[in-house]
């Protein structure tokens, strides 16, 4: 048996709420680095444009 089916039969509800916090820390993780991911290239592009200004 592994720890996530002790954990379940011996407190559902906790089981269940560790769970969805960890989903919605993923969900964080993945939104913040989207996030930069696009703040990046959006950088990128300014100086690219600015070069082409100049």
């Amino acid at each position: 048996q592994t720890a996530h089916s002790i954990a379940k039969t011996q407190n559902p509800a906790k089981y269940a709420q560790k769970l969805y916090t960890s989903e919605k820390d993923t969900l964080w993780l993945t939104i913040s680095s989207l996030a930069r991911t696009v703040l990046y290239i959006e950088i990128k592009q300014n100086k690219n444009h600015i070069h082409v200004a100049q």
